[in-house]
């Protein structure tokens, strides 16, 4: 019954996740001084130096937002791939893109934390250039992720509206954030249409889960 209970439950992971990028970002940005992209080097590598601690924090905090987002895309998928049916291509396709968007995004913070860590316990000596250079190397991995975010919301959106395993008016806005991940624009679906996006689903989906269980009760 308890883990009956948990697995209900489980869906609203995405709400932790949203929660914890929300902290990470108040964190880097509202207490910590985080540089501007067209910062000198010599700025670049005085905030390793000196915003050490809001570094590691920020970067905790995005990482266990990310775990939560995981076990999120494990509830996705379940659905969707009941739903589905064999052989589950499209449910196969959005685990499958979620996990490795996901991996880039980590990627995409992880030479901050290099450069701070290198200044702290590793105690060595980083260039102004060298700081600048892991300071910029991570937009990379964003723009990576964008790529991954595609198949990912496409195929969602694509399950969602074929099954109706979630109001199919989902499927079609999941399918319109596909779109603007291929346009000029697609900074945006991070920064607040991904987050937004997972809040709405989450709550879909536990209330889905919710329903069945009423019925039986």
């Amino acid at each position: 019954m308890r883990w009956t209970r948990l697995e209900r439950l489980a869906p609203l992971t995405g709400i932790v996740a949203v929660a914890f990028w929300v902290l990470a970002v108040v964190v880097l940005e509202a207490i910590g001084d985080t540089p501007d992209d067209s910062a000198p080097a010599t700025e670049i590598r005085a905030y390793f130096d000196e915003e050490q601690g809001t570094i590691f924090a920020g970067s905790v905090l995005f990482g266990v937002g990310t775990a939560f987002f995981l076990w999120f895309l494990g509830s996705l998928r379940a659905a969707l791939r009941e739903a589905e049916g064999p052989p589950g291509r499209l449910s196969a396709i959005a685990f499958g893109a979620g996990v490795g968007m996901q991996t880039l995004l980590l990627a995409f913070i992880a030479p901050t934390l290099a450069g701070a860590a290198a200044l702290d316990y590793l105690d060595r000596d980083l260039s102004p250039e060298a700081a600048e250079a892991l300071f910029v190397i991570g937009d990379g991995f964003l723009i990576m992720s964008f790529l991954l975010a595609l198949p990912f919301l496409a195929a969602t959106g694509i399950a969602v509206a074929r099954t109706r395993v979630l109001p199919a008016w989902l499927g079609w806005i999941t399918l319109a954030l596909g779109i603007v991940m291929v346009t000029p624009v697609s900074w945006i679906f991070f920064f607040l249409g991904l987050p937004l996006w997972t809040l709405l689903v989450s709550v879909l989906l536990y209330l889905r889960g919710r329903a069945p269980a009423a019925a039986a009760g």
